[in-house]
């Protein structure tokens, strides 16, 4: 069981189900309770089976870079999480109308899931393969996850809180994914510049515009920068870490890091505009994730000596 745990990236995927509520909870949503449940797995399936499909496509270059992985090693067959990166991108989208069906919007539920689907083929099988295009690829990955818990749990295409959150997420993981491509060699230090200028200008507008009007809602918008100001000390510190030592030796390191600042996005987005209920399910979901991601991802233990 723990090498398909470890190819589905399983404890990864709370931060999909994360998006998907805020973007939902953002949009004014008032679905049933069902409707949050299905969305949930939705997310979770269609991300799992992104992964999935993500090692069959990269199959032989993991073989040089990454021989430990559950395909290379053969730990699992490359048939095998072929069909489950399939099952699980059909089974996303029949969550997907589910949770739409239930929330009395099946079509955008249907549609919203083959959006996923389509952008998590696109990148996987063809975009990847080019630093711009594989990042904008990426990015439509998390925004079209974000803007289906908009048009399943808020169903207003013109929300405009939903849309804005789907679209800055966009952003924020599309500059994640231009810092991932140099992983592998040293990236130039003003495209770490631009990078960090065009992440950092996220949180810093969204907490001063949450300062100003804060106090006009439950709970107070102004709370926001509390998020905001958490996301962008992540920012920066990875960035100067990564002037300094330079990526190639701490690319991996920063990206991960990056990646749990998706929390810290969700959580200045979600003390804007999201309903207090929202935080004990999300919080429970962060400490599941990360109590996971280590007893999944740690080193095994080293032999005993004699």
């Amino acid at each position: 069981m723990r090498p398909y745990l470890q190819l589905l990236r399983a404890p990864l995927a709370a931060t999909a189900v994360s998006n998907a509520w805020i973007g939902g909870a953002l949009a004014g949503a008032e679905a049933p309770l069902g409707a949050w449940v299905a969305l949930a797995l939705a997310s979770v399936a269609l991300y799992w089976a992104g992964m999935a499909l993500n090692d069959v496509f990269d199959r032989e270059r993991d073989a040089h870079l990454y021989p430990k992985r559950p395909l290379p090693s053969g730990a699992i067959p490359v048939a095998t999480a072929a069909w489950l990166g399939g099952g699980l991108l059909a089974g996303g989208v029949l969550l997907a109308a589910a949770a739409g069906a239930i929330a009395g919007r099946p079509l955008a539920g249907a549609l919203g899931g083959l959006a996923v689907a389509g952008c998590v083929l696109a990148y996987d099988g063809l975009l990847k393969r080019w630093r711009h295009p594989g990042c904008l690829s990426m990015a439509a990955c998390r925004v079209a996850n974000a803007g289906l818990g908009v048009v399943v749990l808020g169903g207003e295409l013109g929300s405009t809180w939903g849309w804005a959150y789907a679209l800055a997420l966009g952003v924020y993981v599309y500059g994640v994914t231009v810092i991932s491509t140099y992983e592998d060699e040293e990236a130039p230090t003003a495209s770490l510049v631009a990078v960090g200028l065009l992440l950092g200008a996220l949180p810093a507008g969204l907490g001063v515009y949450a300062l100003q009007v804060g106090g006009a809602s439950a709970p107070p918008r102004g709370w926001a920068a509390l998020g905001c100001g958490l996301l962008l000390g992540v920012l920066w510190s990875q960035l100067v870490d990564l002037c300094v030592h330079g990526s190639r030796a701490r690319g991996q390191a920063a990206v991960r890091t990056l990646l749990h600042g998706l929390w810290a996005f969700d959580l200045g987005a979600g003390l804007f505009a999201a309903p207090w209920a929202l935080f004990a399910p999300l919080g429970a979901l962060y400490l599941a994730s990360r109590v996971a991601t280590k007893a999944l991802f740690r080193p095994p233990p080293a032999p005993a000596q004699e």
